[in-house]
């Protein structure tokens, strides 16, 4: 038996040139596969931080009713039973108390639609990095803060230093309150919805101008390990949800980007068919040109009596060495490519994917079972291809031999 697969793996070189130049085929294929992998993880990866580092956190906690509709009056119930939830919590590494409403920003030339955002600026600089996107001024430091987005500074045609007024409806009563705030920094987070629509004061002058009292809006959750909020099941859901409010993670709160990146899963599974549709074309092609080359030989080898399966096991034996070929020349492609995007990466410079803007560029995600899975799979998907052609070898007769030479 052993014979037969020594004498399959030296006819693979019978013909250098085209064993070669298929075996490169099937490594790009299965390059593409493990660059698409890797590449698509690091994308996922890059929003997900995008989105958990963000204003969205890795959970919030809520007024049922205000997600629906941002209005002042809906705060968060039963707060300090909340706070102690969160405090008591293993996995909570920190949390910031919000004041969230919709108001009006106005300067002496304009006026625009905004979402103010009443923030601590020392506990939301541990739960987010949006301060670090301050491109002039400063970030909220104290009650006369006002941080605003770069393109709102635009509509409102004003700058850094400048006076803006601020509307809001207080909570309860709907009368409208106004402050006259000095900006004294500018957010370039490369978002359009915070660069245009979005606006930071401090929370204590954001309670103040709502008239809320000490309560709040929403509570931003910073977890010591992401993977542990996204669970459905974690108890600190149904805790938070006892109280009345909804806690949720950032998978809930986002959930449209969620239900894409399983698309693009599905994606990625179809596009390797696909590819392996396409490489397995070319290994039976490959092998059937081989095949009727050496018709005569085959014929022989019958004649002699040599039975169908070692003739079989022998063709089998020579699409198994391609694919040992390809794999390693695959590997070779995948890091020759994958090196660049891992060390540099692409960026895409603030392109909004999903309703998730890339601000950073993306990097090759590199998993141990892209160069074990992958490879084995195709080596395997090329073994299992090759059974059709050496079936066909293992039929052929000498008549059909002598017929095929004259």
């Amino acid at each position: 038996m052993f014979i037969f697969i020594k004498i399959g793996y030296k006819n693979l070189f019978r013909n250098k040139r085209r064993s070669v130049l298929t075996s490169i085929v099937i490594g790009l294929g299965l390059a593409s596969m493990i660059i698409t992998d890797g590449f698509m993880d690091g994308m996922s990866e890059n929003m997900v931080k995008t989105i958990t580092t963000g204003m969205v956190t890795e959970g919030q906690v809520h007024n049922p009713l205000f997600s629906d509709s941002f209005d002042a009056k809906d705060v968060i119930m039963e707060k300090d039973k909340v706070e102690k939830i969160l405090s008591n919590d293993a996995q909570v590494e920190n949390y910031a108390k919000r004041v969230i409403s919709f108001a009006m920003l106005s300067s002496a030339r304009n006026m625009r639609n905004i979402t103010v955002y009443g923030v601590d600026p020392e506990k939301e600089k541990q739960v987010t990095t949006t301060y670090k996107y301050v491109s002039e001024g400063k970030y909220v430091e104290d009650e006369q803060s006002l941080l605003v987005g770069s393109l709102l500074l635009e509509r409102l045609e004003v700058e850094l230093g400048d006076k803006v007024v601020l509307t809001v409806a207080e909570a309860h009563s709907g009368e409208l309150s106004q402050v006259l705030l000095r900006i004294s920094g500018v957010l370039t987070a490369g978002s359009k919805e915070m660069d245009e629509n979005a606006a930071f004061i401090h929370i204590k002058k954001a309670q103040s101008i709502f008239n809320i009292g000490q309560n709040y809006h929403e509570i931003a959750i910073k977890f010591r390990d992401r993977s542990v909020g996204e669970q459905e099941t974690y108890p600190l859901w149904a805790q938070l949800n006892h109280t009345g409010n909804k806690g949720e993670s950032w998978k809930g709160i986002v959930a449209s980007f969620t239900e894409i990146m399983g698309m693009v899963d599905q994606s990625k599974g179809i596009m390797a068919f696909i590819l392996m549709l396409l490489v397995g074309v070319g290994i039976v092609n490959t092998l059937f040109m081989s095949i009727y080359e050496r018709m005569f030989e085959f014929a022989v080898l019958r004649a002699l009596g040599t039975k169908s399966r070692e003739i079989i096991i022998m063709v089998m034996s020579e699409a198994g060495a391609m694919a040992v070929m390809s794999v390693v020349l695959g590997l070779i492609i995948t890091v020759i490519l994958a090196l660049p995007l891992g060390l540099s990466g692409i960026d895409y410079g603030g392109m909004e994917f999903a309703d998730v803007t890339i601000r950073e560029p993306i990097f090759y995600e590199f998993h141990w079972s892209q160069i074990t899975s992958f490879p084995v799979a195709t080596f395997m998907f090329t073994v299992l291809i090759s059974i059709y052609p050496a079936y066909h070898a293992a039929k052929v007769t000498m008549a059909q031999a002598i017929k095929k030479t004259l």
